[in-house]
């Protein structure tokens, strides 16, 4: 994948890891609130940010096989059966599943990574969002289906949350820009709260926001967090401290109140 895992000591010893090691098959697994692991497939693949779509019924990941940049597939959990779904030349990833589970929202180099979107069993072409210099990544859809919340890398300001209306001129508005990093939006069920990611504090933590008139911040976390995630039913905020995968419980009505998160495993 170009990643080199080396290091120097003081007397010019080299210590490395093998690209073996770091370039492994994984498995895709199913984890339930405890801990326990169920295995989805018996393929081991080399699998990158996988999403299950809003029907249940599907998982869109990116998956590199022969040391080449990874493609969109989805994985049926019936049938247990892939289907791939982009066939580019560059890396295409980071997929985001539309509301009616119909279409696959991603990355895709063109050099700078680009929003594209394509239906969900890989037919027919696919169509540009967003363009422009900067690298971007989907991040969350309104409960309508009318808006996409992504970040976008900025050299001078970071990353950045930006709008985009999926109806109408389809013209991206700019949602959050200060001098830090804003990384992996994700709106509430009722599409009133976003959550997303700063590392305004010297380290990555969760906090969430009215998503329309963007009043008064809540931090969610205390000791590190990444990729935020509501449960369906608004009552609780998920997301990464490290290895560890913490539950907040929240009330995300016209008010927003966050109680103490605790570690699910």
């Amino acid at each position: 994948s170009g990643y080199a895992a080396a290091s120097f000591s003081g007397d010019g010893t080299l210590a490395y890891i093998r690209a073996s090691s770091i370039s492994g098959k994984y498995s895709l697994v199913r984890i339930d609130r405890k801990g326990n692991i169920r295995q989805l497939t018996d393929v081991l693949r080399n699998y990158f940010s996988p999403k299950i779509s809003p029907d249940g019924r599907r998982i869109a990941l990116g998956i590199s096989e022969g040391g080449k940049a990874p493609d969109i597939w989805t994985f049926d959990l019936d049938r247990g059966a892939f289907t791939r779904v982009t066939f580019g030349a560059g890396f295409e990833g980071d997929p985001l599943w539309t509301n009616d589970s119909k279409k696959v929202i991603f990355s895709s180099e063109q050099p700078q990574f680009d929003l594209h979107q394509k239906a969900s069993d890989g037919t027919g072409a696919e169509e540009s969002l967003v363009t422009s210099p900067f690298d971007k990544i989907a991040g969350t859809i309104s409960p309508d289906g009318k808006i996409l919340v992504y970040s976008e890398s900025n050299p001078k300001t970071a990353e950045d949350l930006w709008v985009l209306p999926l109806e109408g001129d389809r013209k991206p508005r700019l949602w959050l820009q200060t001098a830090f990093g804003e990384i992996q939006p994700s709106l509430s069920p009722d599409g009133r709260w976003l959550a997303y990611v700063s590392d305004e504090s010297r380290q990555s933590e969760v906090y969430v926001q009215p998503f329309q008139d963007r009043g008064e911040r809540i931090q969610i976390s205390d000791q590190g967090g990444m990729a935020p995630m509501w449960a369906p039913n608004a009552r609780e905020l998920y997301y990464f401290a490290d290895d560890r995968l913490m539950a907040a419980p929240v009330a995300a009505g016209e008010k927003f109140k966050v109680g103490k998160p605790t570690m699910l495993f």
